[in-house]
Formats: C-alpha cells, sequence, structure tokens
C-alpha cells in the first residue's frame, strides 16, 4: 500500500500537485499541535480524494514526536513541498533511518524527483486537473454560480460576433445604441421586452431590423401608438444592457475553444466564506472569466471604454485572494488610449494586460499560456 506523507501547508496547491502524481492509497496528514481546528480538511479530502490520516506534531519537541509520529509509516513516500520548514529538516533527517522517498516537485521544470538513500529519480510531472470550484475551495471560498461556454449555441456566438464586429468598427453607434436599449428595457418580469412609440422606433427601425435578421430580437407586434420588440434570449439582452459583456463572451470563447486549460468558466460568482452564506453580510466577488490549468487559475477581467487604476486594482485583489500562492491576473480591454502609466502599473502589480490587438487576432489563450510558461 502507497502511502505519502505531507508538511499540511495553508497553501492547499503545496499538499495537492505531489499527490496528484504520485497517487498514494494514504495520505498522512503532519500538522502542528493545536492547529486541527485551522486544517481545511474537508476540501483537501476532496481534492486528493484518499483517505486522509492526520498525525499533530508537538513543536516543542519535534523529533521526539516525529519519531512517534511516523514509526508506523517507514518506507512511505515524503512531500518536501510546503508545509513548516523546520518539521522538513527533522523529517529529512529521518529519511534513511526510516527508509523515506523524498518526494519534490520542480514546477518551472515540470519534473518530479525522488530521493532515496542517496539515489535520485526523476520523472516528468504528472499535473492536478483541477476545476474552478474546486480551485476556488482551497482558498476557503465557494462557487455559487458560473456559466460554461458549451452551454452557447452557433447562433449565440454569431450573436456575439456582429456586437463586437460593430463596437470594433463604430464604437460611437454602439454606445448610443446600447444606451437607448438600457433605458428602454421593460422590468425585471419583462426584463427582455422594449415597448417603444411608434417614433422611437422608426428612429432606429434600420438597426432594429438588423437586430432581427441575426436572430437577436423579434417584432412581437404594435397596438395604436406603440411597438413591443423582444430579445430572443437572455444573452441577447445582456449584449447590450451589460457593459463589457461582448468582450468577456469572446474572451471565454477563445479559452474554451484553446483547449490549454482545464476549466474556464464565465460570469463566476465567489462566497468568500465558503458556507452558510448571508446576503448583504458576506463578502463575495464576481469574476468576468476565471481559467484552471495545473497549478495556475487565471483571473480574467474584461473592460471596455477608459482604462481607470481601480479595474487594476480590482482583479489584483481577487487574484492574490484566490490564486493559491500563485495568482494570474488578466486585465482584457478594448481601450485605444490605454497609457504608458497604465501599462507600467499593470506590470508592478504583475498584471497581464491584454489589448485589442491580441484579442481580434483570437490568441487571448495562446498569449496567457506564453505568459504563465515564463513565469
Amino acid at each position: 500500500m502507497k502511502t505519502l506523507i505531507i508538511l499540511y501547508d495553508g497553501v492547499q496547491m503545496n499538499n495537492v500537485i505531489s499527490a496528484a502524481h504520485v497517487q498514494p492509497d494514504i495520505v498522512v496528514v503532519v500538522y502542528p499541535k493545536g492547529t486541527r481546528g485551522k486544517l481545511k480538511d474537508k476540501e483537501l479530502s476532496s481534492l486528493l480524494r484518499k483517505e486522509l490520516i492526520y498525525v499533530p506534531i508537538d513543536m516543542n519537541t519535534p523529533v521526539t514526536s516525529l519519531r512517534e509520529a511516523l514509526e508506523p509509516y517507514k518506507g512511505a513516500y515524503v512531500d518536501s513541498n510546503g508545509g513548516h520548514d523546520y518539521a522538513a529538516i527533522i523529517l529529512g533527517s529521518l529519511m534513511d533511518e526510516y527508509d523515506f522517498t523524498v518526494v519534490s516537485p520542480n514546477l518551472n521544470r515540470h519534473v518530479i524527483s525522488f530521493y532515496n538513500h542517496g539515489r535520485e529519480r526523476i520523472e516528468n510531472l504528472t499535473a492536478p486537473l483541477i476545476t474552478v470550484p474546486g480551485f476556488v475551495a482551497m482558498s476557503e471560498g465557494r462557487v455559487m454560480s458560473s456559466a460554461k461556454p458549451v452551454k452557447r449555441s452557433m447562433e449565440d456566438w454569431a450573436a456575439v460576433d456582429f456586437c463586437n464586429d460593430l463596437r470594433h468598427r463604430d464604437p460611437d453607434k454602439w454606445q448610443t445604441m446600447a444606451r437607448y436599449i438600457q433605458n428602454n428595457l421593460n422590468s425585471a418580469e419583462a426584463k427582455n421586452t422594449m415597448i417603444l412609440r411608434e417614433e422611437q422606433y422608426k428612429a432606429h427601425k434600420e438597426f432594429f431590423d438588423e437586430l432581427i435578421d441575426h436572430g437577436m430580437l423579434e417584432y412581437d407586434g404594435s397596438g395604436k401608438r406603440n411597438v413591443k420588440l423582444q430579445f430572443t434570449s437572455d444573452l441577447m439582452r445582456e449584449l447590450f444592457a451589460i457593459e463589457g459583456k461582448g468582450l468577456e463572451e469572446e474572451v471565454w470563447k477563445q479559452l474554451y475553444a484553446s483547449e490549454l486549460f482545464t476549466d474556464v468558466r464565465e460570469q463566476v460568482r465567489i462566497d468568500w466564506n465558503g458556507e452558510g452564506y448571508v446576503a448583504g453580510t458576506d463578502p463575495t466577488s464576481e469574476l468576468d472569466v476565471l481559467a484552471t490549468r495545473e497549478w495556475y487559475m487565471a483571473c480574467i477581467s474584461c473592460k471596455t471604454g477608459k482604462l481607470k487604476e481601480e479595474h487594476l486594482y480590482e482583479i489584483f485583489s481577487n487574484a492574490h485572494k484566490f490564486g493559491q500562492g500563485r495568482p494570474i491576473p488578466v486585465l482584457c480591454h478594448d481601450s485605444k488610449d490605454a497609457t504608458a502609466i497604465m501599462a507600467n502599473k499593470a506590470e508592478e502589480l504583475g498584471i497581464i494586460l491584454i489589448g485589442q490587438k491580441v484579442i481580434l487576432s483570437g490568441k487571448t489563450a495562446e498569449y496567457i499560456d506564453d505568459r504563465i510558461r515564463k513565469l
């Protein structure tokens, strides 16, 4: 039976990487005595999908404590990634006596080393496959809602392309019509409906006919003085009603289609506290796009119009909150007047800034992938 000993780490990804490669039958979790209440064992058990045995050690007498605790696990694998440095050193000193094999992943080289009795064996590292909810759970959060690109139809993507093309081609017209539609949308009960006066409809008939031709809008009849128009889905309405929605959809589609990521989701709403959500009390975040791969999660914000410093700080904060010690904050934008000051600020904060040129090329995913590989 294969046993892996890990030194419990507050950054839980450090406890997952070696386990994903070694695939042990049992995981022994060594942690400092008195901190049991802080251990997020439910999330760790779910991620590792293994039987967990928790072993406390007294940091006042670590040598004696470790000897007693690990006596039953001679011949086990020991993960050197994470945990208390002092405990790791002592554990290393027991290596030969207890016939331990020390496991040491090298994330930059994508290899993992096995040390036993002075000999080293190196293998290509098998990375963990972690979804967005799993990644968020490691940071004590919980995904309350999200969407996946697979739910979009060909008609949906065609509408996204139409809106993005118009926004790039004629931004003034786009802004005018987006505001006009937002101002004339009905109440929440009929959120996809616009009821316009006849003269209002005629003033923009050419544009509305375009939306009808693209399957985004339906002419739902007219009365004596009013015309009723109906968006064919929530998405069709959101492309106009939510600022940056078209850009968000395009980035989401490119990341999903690239197949470079384990999981890609849009409009991810996160409860920071994980369980027992209380509306109006518990802190939450809503992120435009999240994408996981290996031990990274890219947190992506999509902004149209003028870039502001608060946009940088917002994505920086969320990426560091949920990034498991390896944050990948990304800001995608279509601003034509992005300043050198903003670019320098983004670089100082470690934010990947992606402009319209890259997005229009269809290589957003490859650009993010390249930057991650250079970390």
